[in-house]
């Protein structure tokens, strides 16, 4: 192709030398240039044509080369595969029995281990059980200072509730004329002293103007 294009440029430079100046210089030249450009163009696109078929020839040739190259390849390719896989399941056959004794050997070390630690952990857990018993001792006579002052505080408030209770219970008798707790009062007065006193007798002196036997 590069030949193609050496010869299309050569015929143009033949072109512009040939040419009579009929027109000015430099109009001649642009022309001259144009029309080599121009040549250069067609035959390069001509030479592309040319090639297209060889071009698609080769790479129809390299695609059919690879497929065939893959196609040979492949039984290498699954063996190797294969025997990748037989390796690896060798492989862990072989170290299964290590690992699954490494495995026992965590759990007994494990559990040894818990054992060893049992004691320590049980002593802990005493300890902390008897700093919480002597916390408490500690504290406890505050907790019993703070439980006088408020068994303290209702004992001194209880007269007051009960006496703000037995007014309230004494009108609430005045009020209905009831013993509503059958302390034989009504409020602060005995029954007696509020029942009316029943029908008196009738009056038996006799009559002015009646004979008396």
């Amino acid at each position: 192709m590069a030949e193609e294009v050496d010869k299309v440029v050569e015929e143009a430079q033949v072109a512009e030398v040939a040419e009579e100046p009929v027109e000015p210089a430099g109009a001649s030249s642009a022309q001259a240039v144009g029309e080599a450009v121009n040549a250069v163009k067609d035959k390069a696109t001509a030479a592309y044509e040319a090639a297209k078929p060889a071009v698609g020839e080769v790479i129809e040739s390299v695609k059919g080369k690879t497929s065939e190259a893959y196609g040979a390849a492949k039984p290498a390719i699954e063996e190797a595969i294969g025997t990748v896989k037989g390796k690896t399941a060798e492989a862990y056959e072989v170290a299964k029995p290590a690992v699954e004794s490494a495995i026992g050997t965590i759990k007994e070390k494990t559990g040894e281990a818990y054992e060893a630690a049992k004691p320590a952990v049980a002593g802990v857990a005493a300890a902390v059980q008897q700093k919480a018993g002597e916390a408490y001792e500690a504290a406890k006579p505050a907790i019993d200072d703070a439980v006088d002052k408020v068994n303290a505080a209702v004992a001194e408030a209880k007269p007051k509730v009960e006496g703000v209770l037995g007014t309230a219970k004494n009108k609430m008798e005045e009020l209905t004329g009831r013993d509503l707790d059958g302390d034989g009062k009504i409020g602060e007065a005995d029954i007696v002293d509020v029942i009316e006193p029943a029908d008196a007798p009738a009056d038996e002196t006799p009559a002015e103007g009646e004979a008396s036997e």
